[in-house]
């Protein structure tokens, strides 16, 4: 094993900035590297294991991507399909310009959604994102109560509220994955969890994944620790960050955009089911042509130049998942044509076509941005996938 990789990572937890990390390397479809560092809950000890339960966040996106991709393939969607088709709350839409509520210059559709253009916010400081606040604080004091929003109900209420911009306009993370969502239940007739389960979960074997931990697994759920810079510098999170909500029980709302959980084989399966053209133990889950969409840039100049956090310079946007395209701008060891996608307590997916790999590495830690990621990347692929 790589000396540099375990001193930065023994260093972090030795200065307890980090409970564990959990590190998976496949080239070729072997495993050539895999360990676990530190604990899943540091208040019982509990060692961070091969099957230790994450909450994945944003990497339910390509998820909810692949999804949706799987029934455009099906002719029930397309990708200039009107949203408004399916969630009457995007009947008659508005949007703010310039501090004006005017009317759209087009209906949102499907590929808007599918590429983070359509307006649609997440919560903000901004009009449209307190907006989009209330309506998430809806779902929370609702699932507290028992009387919880169901997820086309959540999407219906996120379409009353003006979009940030004219659709296709411009780049913006939000809540798009969370619509899509919403569609993929009206059009299939059934609860998105149900469809993932029947149409993913279940024929890719990832028999953990879910929008809630039973009982019987909370033993294995990590926690999230939110990070401070005074002692004790990792506490458990206790918030509901975009209605996600930690219980033993399924919530009403199934978030396609962070709502999963999932361990480290499970999303193996479904990351080599994409790696290897939508084929997984020789069984076709998704088409090809439908891989090649997922992993293709598909902003344009304008829509690029708002595309534009730090992290992200050198890569364009496929589906719910970044693609590298210049990788002396973003500055990474990666080859062009990776793709994947992080979530927000710090996991990552990283395939990469050229050198037929995978990387996979959990962490479950809010609030504080350093460089750790981006050195563990570095390192691998100097010891394991740049020889």
């Amino acid at each position: 094993m790589s000396e540099k990789i375990e001193k930065i990572i023994t260093d972090e937890l030795e200065k307890g900035n980090l409970a564990g990390v959990s590190i998976y390397v496949i080239k070729d479809g072997k495993e050539i590297f895999g360990k676990q560092f530190g604990y899943s809950n540091l208040e019982e000890k509990i060692e961070m294991k091969r099957d230790t339960i994450f909450s994945i966040y944003s990497m339910s996106k390509p998820i909810t991507a692949a999804a949706t991709m799987l029934l455009i393939e099906r002719g029930l969607l397309s990708l200039d399909t009107p949203v408004s088709k399916f969630l009457d709350g995007f009947k008659n839409q508005k949007v703010l310009c310039n501090g004006e509520i005017k009317e759209v210059n087009r209906e949102v559709v499907i590929k808007d959604l599918l590429t983070m253009t359509s307006g649609v916010a997440y919560p903000s400081d901004s009009e449209v994102g307190q907006k989009v606040n209330a309506i998430v604080d809806e779902v929370i004091e609702k699932e507290l109560m028992g009387s919880p929003l169901t997820t086309v109900e959540f999407a219906n209420k996120l379409g009353q509220v003006p979009l940030e911009f004219q659709p296709g306009e411009k780049w913006a993370y939000g809540f798009s994955a969370d619509i899509l969502g919403a569609v993929i239940e009206v059009v299939s007739g059934k609860s998105y969890r149900d469809f993932l389960r029947d149409e993913f979960f279940m024929p890719l074997d990832m028999l953990d994944t879910d929008f809630y931990v039973p009982e019987e697994k909370w033993n294995r759920f990590a926690k999230v620790y939110e990070y401070f810079e005074e002692e004790p510098k990792l506490r458990p999170y206790k918030g509901y960050n975009l209605a996600i909500m930690r219980q033993n029980k399924l919530p009403g709302f199934h978030s396609g955009g962070a709502g999963l959980v999932s361990t480290y084989e499970d999303y193996l399966h479904f990351d080599s089911m994409i790696i290897n053209d939508g084929v997984y133990n020789n069984k076709q889950i998704l088409k090809k042509e439908s891989i090649d969409f997922m992993r293709t840039n598909h902003l344009n100049e304008k829509q690029l130049k708002t595309y534009d956090w730090e992290d992200l310079k050198g890569y364009g946007y496929g589906t719910l998942v970044r693609v590298l395209e210049d990788k002396k701008i973003a500055n990474t060891p990666c080859a062009i044509g990776e793709f994947g996608w992080g979530g927000w307590a710090g996991t990552e997916s990283i395939i990469d076509p050229k050198n037929n790999s995978i990387i996979l590495y959990f962490i479950q830690r809010i609030n504080k941005c350093d460089n750790v990621e981006k050195e563990i990347r570095k390192y691998i692929y100097e010891e394991y996938l740049n020889k």
